[in-house]
């Protein structure tokens, strides 16, 4: 209690004196020593280290200190008994031993490159042969350590015994080092292809893992910009590795988490509670792919004890529906989750999962900000939202409510883009037997909130929704415009049987029911 009277004593000073190095470093020495607060320690001294006035003694000090708690960071991960902390620290440690790998392999190739070059020269000079000699002889020690090291970390790692066999061959032929890999690599690649074929629930899991991390930057002028990332994340977000690195990892977020995520994270690093450090404690978190859609993950997150390149934290991701196949394989009937997050208080959709595309015509451009598309709200979707018991809409069972999409393309303005796309675009994701025209339509659903949060005035609820009676009993209504298209420029005898079963009684009846739960319509 004393020590928090003085820092709050410190922190009234700087308001005061924002550029003075020795109340920057009294502050560092209450939240390090006296408060625990380790990374608002290390906050103080990242400031203190860009200031311009401060003297050779506070420089001193600021590395003393950064060391001191570099120390404590790296006792505390080695300690942590948790199994899956274990893991992350391996496979952080071997992701960052095998880019420098590559690093070593690069210049190892051209000092062989400069050796025979200049060997064969009609008058080469001894000194040169000489240095590029020991050159590749130095890198090739230093990458034989390195080999065997990574190798102890993961010894399945197929890129790994590649490159090993392949240096090896060209630059040591006549050694067994490069059949030896090549050993590796053969075996691997088999168990892998066997896997595949097999599609065990072990193909999923850490050996996917090991690519579905994000790497970054946790110092307060740099914070949250994305310094590495996995090779599996590229594929799961759609974005190329150079479109995400040195960006924001909000790129990856819906816009009301975007907008406030570095100050949660901020809050996260200078928050002294342990619980809210558990570096290794499962969270689940609504990404963003390219093409503005909900990725729902699990993600882990793993502070780097390592401080050289200031403080860093690791997020390995992986998507709940690969879970659901690991640990539900079993439930052949297990119906698909649907999401949804939105704003709780204007009830404007923030995010939307690919699959509420997919099934029910739900776009991406509902979301509010997107271009070309009114504000949408969940009452447009959900018939009598607005009069819901939201106790029971909390509860673990939700409530049934009838999703109404039919007349989407009617009410918003988006019928054209639509039939572009379904159109042109050659749309298969999530048609498994299910004609695009039936996209928009009416369906009874188990609707469920599953988590709301406010985050610095942003308040959001996400909604969780499968759907009833998925073997024929659900009502379908074919979206008027997309019926008359389909008549238009497709003229087979089953469309035609199509458009005739549609009863007009039936679409007149969705007629009067569309909006009668909707305020914006």
């Amino acid at each position: 209690m004393w020590y928090r009277w003085v820092q709050d004593l410190i922190e009234d000073a700087l308001e005061k004196f924002p550029r003075s190095s020795k109340l920057h470093l009294l502050s560092c020495f209450v939240q390090h020593v006296k408060l625990k607060n380790t990374f608002k320690a290390l906050y103080e001294i990242e400031i203190t280290e860009g200031l311009t006035n401060k003297i050779a003694e506070e420089d001193v000090t600021c590395f003393c200190y950064k060391t001191l708690i570099e120390q404590e960071i790296v006792e505390y991960d080695e300690n942590d008994k948790e199994s899956q902390g274990n893991e992350f620290s391996k496979i952080m440690a071997f992701h960052e031993g095998f880019m420098e790998l590559e690093g070593i392999f690069a210049e190892a190739i051209a000092s062989f490159i400069d050796f025979w070059s200049e060997l064969l020269e009609a008058s080469p000079y001894i000194t040169r042969l000489y240095h590029s000699g020991s050159q590749v002889v130095d890198y090739t020690d230093v990458i034989m350590e390195k080999y065997v090291y990574l190798n102890s970390i993961n010894p399945n790692h197929i890129r790994l015994h590649q490159a090993y066999g392949d240096f090896t061959r060209i630059v040591l032929p006549e050694s067994n080092e490069s059949s030896k890999a090549f050993e590796k690599l053969e075996n691997e690649t088999a168990v892998l292809i066997t896997r595949q074929q097999l599609d065990t629930c072990d193909m999923r899991h850490l050996e996917e893992d090991q690519g579905r991390f994000i790497i970054i930057n946790g110092n307060y002028k740099n914070m949250g910009i994305i310094t590495d990332l996995g090779p599996s994340i590229p594929e799961m977000f759609g974005y190329s590795k150079a479109e995400l690195i040195n960006r924001n990892v909000n790129v990856l977020m819906p816009k009301i988490f975007a907008e406030v995520h570095d100050r949660l994270l901020s809050g996260y690093l200078m928050n002294t509670s342990e619980k809210a450090h558990n570096p290794h404690k499962n969270k689940i978190v609504f990404a963003l792919n390219k093409e503005g859609y909900l990725v729902p993950c699990d993600i882990v997150i793993y502070i780097l004890p390592t401080l050289r390149e200031g403080v860093r934290l690791a997020g390995f991701l992986r998507e709940v529906d690969l879970q659901k196949e690991d640990f539900d394989h079993e439930d052949v009937n297990k119906k698909t989750p649907y999401y949804i997050v939105y704003d709780a208080d204007t009830h404007s959709i923030q995010g939307i999962s690919q699959n509420c595309w997919a099934s029910f015509g739900i776009s991406s451009r509902l979301v509010e900000g997107n271009e070309g598309i009114g504000d949408v709200g969940v009452e447009d979707l959900f018939m009598d939202f607005g009069r819901l018991d939201l106790e029971k809409l909390k509860s673990e069972e939700g409530v049934e409510v009838v999703l109404d999409t039919s007349k989407l393309e009617q009410y918003h303005l988006i019928s054209d883009q639509v039939l572009k796309e379904i159109e042109c675009s050659g749309d298969n994701e999530g048609s498994d037997g299910m004609e695009q025209g039936t996209r928009f339509r009416q369906a009874r659903v188990q609707l469920k909130m599953i988590a709301e949060a406010d985050y610095f005035g942003n308040r959001v609820q996400i909604l969780r929704f499968t759907e009833l009676n998925q073997e024929g009993e659900t009502q379908k209504i074919k979206s008027p415009k997309i019926i008359k298209r389909k008549e238009v420029n497709t003229a087979t005898a089953n469309q035609d049987q199509e458009v005739d079963d549609v009863e007009k009684s039936d679409v007149d009846s969705a007629d009067d029911e569309i909006g009668d739960g909707s305020s914006k319509i």
